[in-house]
């Protein structure tokens, strides 16, 4: 169902960083939810780790708060996308082939 989603936000076993697990579509109307979880783990002092693994949709305007938090990230921090569908990873090396900070890591055996 469009709008069904869910934010899980914890740490990251086995990295230095924090972990938010999206799962669902995000949207225009998931979107200031979105905004707020990254703005609560922007001043952790770690890495920050996005699992997309279990999302269903992103829209573009998500995918530009992805990558706003990115780039407001502190020095010397980045965000990994985890597992992000074939359809997310095209999107951001065509909107933002040069973003400073962001690393793709694909699933098991997917590659980089």
């Amino acid at each position: 169902m469009p709008g069904d989603q869910v934010l899980v936000a914890a740490a990251v076993p086995g990295n230095t960083g924090i972990g938010l697990t999206l799962v669902g579509d995000f949207d225009l109307t998931s979107r200031p939810c979105l905004e707020a979880a990254l703005e609560n783990l922007r001043d952790a002092d770690a890495d920050l780790h996005v699992d997309l693994s279990g999302v269903t949709f992103v829209d573009v305007g998500s995918l530009a708060v992805l990558t706003a938090a990115c780039r407001t990230l502190p020095d010397g921090r980045r965000m990994f996308l985890h597992s992000p569908s074939p359809q997310v990873r095209r999107a951001i090396d065509f909107l933002w082939p040069s973003l400073g900070g962001l690393e793709i890591v694909m699933a098991v055996g997917g590659g980089t």
